[in-house]
């Protein structure tokens, strides 16, 4: 008879028990590392939209060019940004970022809590949030179900099991049995209702 645990199927079954636990944190960590990138971008966000930022009225005195780094996915570049030179209510001089602010122009601008000045109040996109959220669903979900998929697929396999060998039939018929009695060896078989004793002394 052949053996069913050299079967393929067998070999698969305890390879997805196996493995489905392993996945299913890998998951999970995967998840986690989203949601904390997520939940960072928002923060950030969050704080961008409830600084305070104050309107300051300025004309524009002069421009010119500045390097700046820019930052790509395979590396960082420097390219000639576009400054305007402002006239501060106060009468001192200050530099904005801008393509749009022509010189001469009288044009109110926002300052941020370091003093930074910014030609526009920044965005604030909703984009980081709805990732955060989706994340963390999706790592709720599979902290949730994963130990339920995991039951019914992988550790629901039935692995197969080895068979257990029929003893041999007795000299009289099948289901034979051995039972000590009297200081030896009684050996007895069920046959068409009879019932043979051999006593060995």
């Amino acid at each position: 008879m052949t053996d069913p645990t050299s079967s393929p199927l067998y070999a698969e079954a305890i390879r997805a028990r196996r493995r489905s636990p392993r996945e299913v944190v890998t998951w999970l960590l995967a998840l986690a590392a989203l949601v904390v990138f997520g939940v960072f971008s928002t923060s950030r966000d969050v704080s961008t939209a409830t600084a305070s930022y104050e309107e300051v009225t300025v004309t524009a005195t002069g421009e010119f060019q500045s390097g700046e780094g820019v930052r790509t996915r395979r590396r960082v570049s420097t390219r000639e940004v576009r400054h305007v030179e402002v006239s501060m209510p106060d009468g001192s001089t200050r530099s904005v970022r801008s393509e749009d602010i022509r010189v001469g122009d009288e044009v109110t601008i926002c300052r941020d809590p370091e003093g930074e000045l910014l030609a526009k109040r920044p965005k604030v996109s909703v984009w980081p949030c709805l990732f955060s959220i989706g994340a963390l669903a999706a790592t709720l979900g599979v902290a949730v179900l994963g130990p339920v998929l995991w039951r019914s697929t992988g550790r629901g396999i039935a692995a197969p099991t080895r068979p257990v060998p029929r003893r041999p039939a007795g000299p009289l018929g099948t289901g034979g049995r051995h039972t000590r009695c009297a200081g030896g060896l009684a050996r007895g078989a069920d046959h068409a209702g009879l019932l043979s004793v051999d006593l060995a002394i």
